[in-house]
């Protein structure tokens, strides 16, 4: 290039300060030229896995606007009762295209000494904004858990348990091999079993570890769980319908073997909803083990969602346990003023739950996220 040129000379350096500006392209993981990512592997096979499965429904599904069938005013004193009783007549609605029907609150300040439950499928709760003129759910009296999606999922395991060949399962891998999937169909939901070894601990480096000067171990059982249900099946190679967000390496597994197994998960709630409200819990300083006003627990629930719900002074703001997925949180909110003294912190989102997305959500004060 002739850099006597003053147009060519001033291509080359916008050229290079666009290069300078722009971010590194990461070879992990980048557009393709149809516009999909494409994925970099190591020698064994991992890769980021595609987190595109998340939330409701697995991702790709909006969410849906479920009509009212019953509306509660606030009446100045305890409406716990009310709120609740509105929930119970819902929930014995039957079922249309997987839903009964949303109770909506009015706007205005809904004072509650107790928890409301949702305790079935296809129930929706929704306020009428979560700002200051729309619902408020106000938490009085001892402290309490303000809203409880409230599952309660009972295994049921069928057939044999059936070891996976495969001498490693890279990261992000969606099909795994079994030593025999004649009892085994599409459609079936299975259980795949890591087991949990020292040599795989000392290996993730969990084995040395300090906090507030004490020394840390790792917590939990002999194996990791995971769910996913099968899509297709090839003599003995099954295809997921997720990929897996761990590896599975035999050489840490000392003698055990990792292995999956035929599950039914009867007890699960599916299309709850929680939406357009916001939960004020007394503003107080407490230490981490103190009775809590926590604002919202998910348990064993499946393709549901928490939508523009502002949470204020909670101690913790939401927690889901392992036995709920497919979650979406859009648009909400956790907001704690006061200090905890404690060197452990309570939560603003805990999540022990599989393939849950948080979309613009945030969280702020004295706590972990």
């Amino acid at each position: 290039m002739n850099m006597n040129d003053p147009r060519r000379l001033f291509t080359a350096l916008t050229l290079a300060l666009l290069a300078a500006t722009l971010p590194a392209q990461s070879h992990w993981a980048f557009p393709g030229p149809d516009g999909k990512l494409v994925y970099g592997h190591t020698d064994k096979g991992d890769h980021i896995p595609d987190f595109s499965y998340a939330g409701y429904e697995g991702g790709g599904v909006a969410l849906p606007s479920v009509p009212t069938t019953a509306t509660v005013q606030p009446i100045g004193s305890d409406d716990t009762t009310a709120i609740q009783k509105a929930i119970d007549q819902v929930s014995a609605l039957p079922l249309v295209n997987g839903f009964r029907g949303a109770v909506e609150l009015a706007p205005g300040i809904f004072h509650c000494a107790q928890t409301l439950t949702i305790s079935a499928s296809g129930v929706v709760l929704r306020g009428s904004g979560n700002g200051k003129d729309g619902t408020t759910i106000d938490m009085t009296g001892a402290p309490h858990l303000a809203i409880h999606i409230a599952g309660q999922i009972e295994r049921k395991y069928s057939g044999p348990t059936i070891p996976i060949t495969d001498p490693y399962v890279p990261v992000g891998a969606i099909t795994i091999h079994v030593a025999d999937a004649g009892k085994l169909h599409p459609g079936d939901l299975i259980r795949i079993r890591k087991p949990v070894t020292p040599a795989w601990i000392h290996f993730i480096g969990m084995d040395d570890l300090q906090r507030a000067g004490r020394e840390e171990h790792w917590i939990g059982a002999d194996h990791l769980d995971t769910l996913r249900r099968i899509v297709a099946i090839d003599d003995n190679t099954l295809t997921l319908d997720v990929p897996l967000m761990d590896s599975y390496d035999s050489q840490f597994f000392d003698g055990a073997q990792a292995e999956v197994h035929k599950v039914e998960l009867p007890g699960q709630l599916s299309h709850v909803g929680i939406e357009n409200l916001r939960i004020v819990a007394p503003k107080r300083s407490i230490a981490f083990g103190d009775p809590a006003f926590d604002g919202l627990a998910i348990d064993d629930t499946a393709d549901s969602w928490v939508r523009s719900v502002a949470f204020e002074e909670t101690t913790e703001g939401v927690r889901i346990n392992n036995g709920s997925l497919r979650i979406t949180f859009l648009e909400c909110d956790v907001t704690q003023h006061v200090s905890v003294t404690s060197a452990a912190k309570p939560t603003q989102f805990a999540v022990n739950g599989t393939q849950i997305l948080f979309d613009r959500c945030t969280g702020s004060g004295d706590e972990t996220f």
